[in-house]
């Protein structure tokens, strides 16, 4: 058995935007007040990082306040009363001197499609524990579930099918899980081509490349807009080219969607945010790379292996009008 040696920080992500996701935040925060009780056995330190709306009313703004006045001294707290985006947000934990200067290894969830109690925690500190013997810079936690990206199916396949091309262009190789006993009810084209980005993102600070991980993502968010998702593809992808990926499933819990749309509306948002953020990745320095992996004709089929070729091709086409508005 591995005898962890390495402290580790689990810090829990949420934006609140309306009564809805604060009551999601309110069972998180008692999720994470649970694990704050296991944390001497597993050498664990818990953390929030709470983002909220810039318009909430005043009303809400004060309920959250009363909530963060109740939490544990003992919870590393980083509250952000301005939405500056989901990208900045991830930077502001992975890259943070808190855990830098002491070395750590790093675990940012998304607190309404993680818990940390039980099983679920047993599997996380499972993956940090394997980063750590592994030395690898990076691990996503691959979802156990039948992953719903949007509200409609189709919307949900065109998100999924844009992830997948971020998966090749690390490579396959790097992100399928090869133990996956706890993988039995994964969505199919995860489970064979991988799983870059999830809303869990373990980070080595004792990795040798882990410094110039963070030079390379603060310089190309001078050049380019990390502000939105390309902060975390960007993010990904390069700890793919500067270290090992260790790879392993969580517990994950199905997607919240606060605000209804109706298809259309829903397509629209959807096709706007892939262009947009692969424009961004294309004024980055994976340019190259991830403009080849969309061409290649070979990733073209390994996607459409499991949706329609059209909405593949129309995903392909998205992402290349992205490269080109640069």
């Amino acid at each position: 058995m591995f005898i962890t040696k390495m402290e580790k920080y689990i810090v829990a992500r949420h934006f609140i935007n309306n009564e809805e996701s604060l009551n999601e935040f309110e069972k998180g925060i008692d999720n994470l007040i649970i694990g704050l009780g296991l944390s001497k056995r597993y050498k664990l330190n818990f953390g929030l990082k709470l983002t909220t709306n810039d318009n909430i009313n005043e009303e809400l703004r004060e309920k959250i306040k009363k909530k963060l006045e109740g939490l544990p001294l003992n919870l590393w707290l980083l509250y952000d009363p301005k939405n500056r985006g989901s990208g900045v947000s991830f930077r502001q934990i992975v890259f943070n001197p808190t855990f830098y200067e002491k070395k750590y290894i790093i675990g940012s969830i998304d607190i309404d499609q993680l818990s940390v109690k039980g099983d679920s925690l047993e599997l996380l500190i499972e993956l940090m524990e394997k980063v750590e013997k592994e030395n690898t810079l990076y691990a996503p936690g691959s979802r156990d579930i039948q992953v719903k990206l949007a509200v409609y199916e189709k919307n949900s396949n065109l998100r999924k099918i844009h992830e997948l091309f971020h998966s090749l262009a690390i490579s396959s190789e790097k992100l399928i899980v090869k133990d996956d006993k706890y993988g039995l009810n994964a969505d199919a084209a995860y489970k064979k081509i991988g799983e870059s980005t999830t809303g869990v993102s373990i980070f080595n600070t004792t990795h040798p490349n882990y410094p110039e991980l963070m030079n390379y993502t603060m310089r190309m968010a001078r050049i380019a807009d990390l502000t939105g998702f390309a902060g975390e593809y960007y993010t990904a992808i390069r700890s793919s080219l500067l270290g090992g990926i260790s790879t392993g499933y969580i517990r994950a819990k199905e997607n919240k969607f606060y605000h209804k749309k109706d298809e259309q509306t829903e397509k629209e948002g959807i096709t706007n945010m892939i262009i947009t953020q692969t424009r961004e990745l294309g004024r980055t320095d994976i340019r190259n790379l991830l403009e080849k992996t969309i061409k290649e004709n070979r990733n073209m089929g390994i996607i459409s292996e499991f949706y329609d070729k059209s909405e593949v091709e129309f995903i392909r086409d998205l992402m290349l009008k992205g490269l080109m508005s640069n």
